[in-house]
């Protein structure tokens, strides 16, 4: 008889022995097999669930014991391996004991893109690097090997080494032709003038109807206590401007303090300097060089009588970023400033200050105008652009800019906005740059040779640019003033080019660019992009800075200076808009740079020559020539100790620092050039600004580097 399942009825016996045979090939239950605490890991949690495991992604449930950083796998497989062998003897079961222990490999991601861009940018910077030095290496060599080898070609080398002389000898003979016509023929008529507005003027000879509105700017980084308040007394006891209203902006970058510092430079100004004020902080600020919101502190008051505004970065971007927010903070405020008076009025209100041109009126619809977008956040903006009216700049005409390791004399700033007047298409002044003397001795080398390199700078090349051409091509930025103009601070000027940040990817110069040298990289791009503009130099405006003491602060800074400066020229040589002269110059100092070695070695070989022939080498009337165009650079440079000083402790420093100067500066030099090249892929400050890591390990601030800094 069938049974419902399929299964032929049969005796009893029979299917008790297929019961039992059914029972014995049936598993038993997982807790019989394993021995107690098995299906816990080693803290005791019963990994129930395959989720609660982290490191997996849909991982099979499987019984183990995990490490911290590891998925290491222990099985307990005793008390199974041994029922199985006892319920199937020794011969027919496999051992277990060869796969009882497995590690597995952390889980991390193969590679970290931020890592690796920062990889291959330094080796990118590093191959350019090398190929400088070997393509400047065999420039030179070359020169050198044939001027030894060929002596018949010595007028050939002569046009190379000679270029850089023949081009300053031109400037002396501009510079002297002009100083003889502004003294003999334009004196008579520039007094007659100066009787005709005597009665006009008023106090400081300024005019009545010219009170220039003026924001006097301070960036800080690591100084000291002593550095800045000097810096800020210096700008307080200004003279000659008392009828103008001022402000002084006070920007810190970043949280950082430098050797031997108690507090960082911020808290320096908040707890000790600027007690008096109201403080307010702002999470998202603006957008700062890097592309990400910026925090600041703000504080608003007055310090001795003239009034302040701080505002505190919280993390280090670098001056260009402090200098881009306070200018387009200024433009964008005269901006809207003027905008609001077009359209109050409802008619043209005429020209806000001498030798500019009227407004535009105002547009039919001008509702659309009134929005812009700018870096600042809208809190922000209007909270400082309040700031600005209550102490009565309803607009800022210029633009006041120092170091805090600067002190300015008295009438730096009269003298600088006398310049300016002088011609409306100025739209940038600088003032003398001196050594300051205070904290060293008299004649100290390192004092004494950099104040000679400074009034050669300033007294040849930069006399000729502020009186012959008009386009000074570098306004230091510890002593400057600059019109608020779309020539200067539009953001075709700053957002667009002068703060542009550079990429990982971008090339040696600019990586240079964006690092370096950013008060030439400012003046180029006002000549590139509006032509028609002209900067000057006031040699009266005086203002006295530190100087490096040491030869590893001095490498430093001077392979900055080094590679911007050179930089900025080679690009000079191909922008726009740039003037004949100009580019000339820009030519002639990238070729001088490329082959100083070869200079240093004529220089040599010609001190052989005079050893092995004397005074007959008088006898070439070519090589006579050549070297009277030298001496008179040699000789302007000297004479250059007569009218610059100011005291004879100025002029008995100046000639002692120009035989000093005579004798090094070709070993000085040289040495500069192998630094700079040995390091040009290292965009770090080194020694120069030196800081130390705070003692919060960077909560409060940004301790040593920065945030989103990319450290080549």
């Amino acid at each position: 008889k069938a049974l419902p399942n399929g299964i032929e009825k049969a005796p009893l016996p029979l299917l008790r022995l297929h019961a039992r045979r059914k029972q014995k090939n049936r598993l038993p239950p997982l807790e019989e097999l394993l021995p107690p605490g098995a299906l816990g890991d080693s803290c005791g949690v019963h990994f129930t669930n395959p989720s609660e495991t982290t490191l997996t992604r849909d991982t099979p449930h499987v019984i183990t014991s995990f490490t911290p950083r590891s998925t290491a796998t222990d099985l307990s497989i005793d008390g199974l391996d041994g029922d199985a062998n006892h319920g199937h003897g020794h011969g027919t079961s496999p051992s277990l004991s060869a796969i009882a222990k497995v590690y597995q490999e952390e889980a991390k991601l193969r590679w970290n893109a931020e890592e690796e861009l920062k990889r291959v940018s330094k080796e990118l910077l590093r191959l350019q690097k090398w190929a400088l030095i070997i393509g400047l290496v065999i420039i030179n060599s070359t020169l050198i090997t044939l001027s030894l080898m060929l002596p018949q070609a010595v007028y050939l080398f002569l046009v190379l080494l000679s270029c850089n002389t023949m081009l300053q000898a031109g400037m002396v003979i501009c510079i002297t032709a002009h100083a003889l016509w502004t003294g003999v023929v334009l004196c008579a008529w520039r007094r007659l003038v100066a009787r005709a507005r005597r009665g006009e003027q008023g106090t400081g000879g300024v005019l009545s109807s010219s009170r220039e509105k003026m924001v006097m700017l301070l960036p800080c980084y690591n100084e000291t206590r002593e550095e800045i308040s000097r810096s800020l007394d210096s700008l307080i006891q200004q003279r000659g401007i008392e009828g103008h209203a001022r402000l002084i902006f006070i920007i810190v970058d970043g949280m950082v303090r430098g050797p031997g510092m108690d507090k960082t430079t911020h808290d320096y100004f908040l707890e000790d300097i600027l007690e008096e004020g109201v403080t307010r902080s702002f999470e998202n600020g603006y957008r700062a060089r890097d592309g990400l919101f910026m925090p600041v502190t703000t504080r608003v008051g007055r310090y001795k009588g003239v009034p302040f505004v701080f505002v505190g970065k919280r993390y280090n971007q670098g001056k260009r970023d402090s200098l881009c927010f306070a200018r387009s903070l200024l433009y964008h405020f005269r901006r809207g400033q003027r905008r609001h008076r077009r359209r109050g009025a409802g008619a043209d209100p005429g020209p806000s200050r001498p030798g500019e041109a009227a407004p535009a009126p105002a547009p039919a619809n001008d509702d659309d105008e009134a929005v812009t977008t700018t870096i600042f956040n809208s809190e922000l903006f209007g909270y400082l652009g309040h700031c600005l009216l209550r102490n009565g700049l309803t607009d800022v005409d210029y633009l006041v800019g120092m170091d805090a390791d600067t002190v300015f004399d008295d009438f730096c700033v009269a003298e600088m906005m006398k310049t300016i007047r002088r011609n409306p298409k100025l739209v940038g002044v600088c003032g003398h740059v001196c050594v300051d003397f205070c904290d060293g001795p008299n004649f100290g080398f390192w004092s004494l040779y950099q104040s000679v390199e400074y009034s050669q700078t300033q007294g040849l090349r930069r006399m000729f640019q502020s009186r012959i051409t008009g386009k000074v091509n570098c306004l230091p930025g510890c002593c400057q003033l600059i019109k608020v103009d779309e020539a200067t601070f539009g953001d075709a000027v700053l957002r667009e080019r002068f703060g542009y940040c550079p990429k990982p990817n971008d090339v040696m110069t600019q990586q240079i660019m964006g690092n370096y040298s950013e008060d030439s990289i400012h003046a180029s791009i006002i000549f590139s992009l509006f032509p028609g503009k002209q900067t000057a130099q006031a040699l009266r405006a005086k203002a006295f800075t530190v100087v490096p003491q040491t030869w590893t602060v001095f490498l430093s800074q001077r392979k900055r200076w080094a590679l911007g400066s050179i930089s900025n020229e080679f690009v000079m040589i191909f922008r726009p808009g740039i003037i004949l002269v100009e580019r000339l110059q820009s030519v002639v100092a990238v070729m001088t740079w490329a082959i100083t070695p070869f200079i240093i070695a004529a220089v040599a070989q010609l001190v052989v020559l005079f050893v092995r022939r004397g005074v007959v080498v008088f006898e070439d009337t070519t090589f006579v020539g050549l070297m009277s165009v030298l001496w008179v650079r040699y000789l302007y440079s000297l004479c250059i100790g007569f009218w610059l000083p100011r005291t004879n402790l100025e002029r008995a420093q100046y000639f002692v620092g120009f035989a000093l100067h005579l004798v090094t500066s070709p070993f000085m030099n040289i040495i500069i050039l192998f630094y700079s090249l040995l390091y040009a892929d290292d965009f770090k400050w080194g020694k120069t600004r030196e800081v130390v890591t705070s003692e919060d390990g960077g909560e409060k601030g940004d301790g040593q580097g920065g945030r989103g800094v990319v450290d080549f």
